[in-house]
């Protein structure tokens, strides 16, 4: 792994997306936006990095441009992710979430389009992690911050199995972030849910996700 076409497969990016990164990535001149695109990998800096890349990069209506570029940020993650022993497979369900991201768009307005690129920097630099059905981001004062990707399932044996799964990989891979608070804000918690959804499908999965974080 490493090169953008493999990236695209582990994350099985569309194929019709894939085929538009590639043509993008064999432009793009990745050494005019080498410093922009390091800045990616900060939280301090991941924003004004950001800013300058689509500058850079200028007409950009798909969002298929800065997608390609974070991808190729992605080739060094996975680096990173060697480096540190954690597994292809949290790589790649973390990275996911680009693909995720583009269905999401295309369920709402019927485009293959990329318009999550202010996220993602905390996934590509190692700040948010896929684990299980729940994603784990590493935030300020030592808080672990859980977010609710949109294809989680949300039934108590999958919620506490992430949980565990995740107590294990914060411990043995950034032990700072060991026995910290894991905190959850997200309308998906609102108590106003149970009255409106349903105890079928992901309603009810909701319910019982609520009542396992608020534990």
């Amino acid at each position: 792994m490493g090169k953008i076409n493999e990236i695209c497969r582990v994350i099985c990016l569309q194929k019709c997306v894939t085929d538009k990164v590639i043509d993008l990535d064999k432009k793009i001149d990745y050494t005019k936006a080498e410093s922009s695109l390091t800045k990616l990998f900060s939280r301090s800096s991941w924003d004004d990095g950001r800013k300058e890349i689509k500058a850079m990069l200028g007409d950009d209506p798909d969002g298929l441009k800065i997608l390609t570029c974070m991808l190729h940020c992605a080739e060094m993650s996975y680096d990173m992710y060697k480096n540190k022993g954690i597994s292809d497979k949290i790589f790649a369900d973390t990275m996911k979430c680009f693909t995720r991201f583009i269905n999401e768009h295309n369920d709402g307005y019927g485009t293959m389009q990329f318009d999550r690129d202010w996220w993602t920097a905390r996934h590509i630099s190692l700040n948010l992690f896929r684990i299980g059905e729940l994603e784990y981001e590493k935030a300020s004062k030592k808080v672990i911050r859980i977010h609710i990707p949109s294809d989680a399932v949300l039934t108590e044996e999958k919620c506490i199995e992430s949980y565990k799964m995740a107590d294990e990989f914060f411990t043995k891979y950034y032990p700072q972030y060991s026995n910290v608070d894991f905190v959850c804000s997200s309308w998906l918690l609102s108590p106003e849910l149970r009255k409106l959804l349903s105890d079928t499908l992901n309603g009810g999965m909701i319910g019982s996700a609520y009542g396992i974080l608020k534990k």
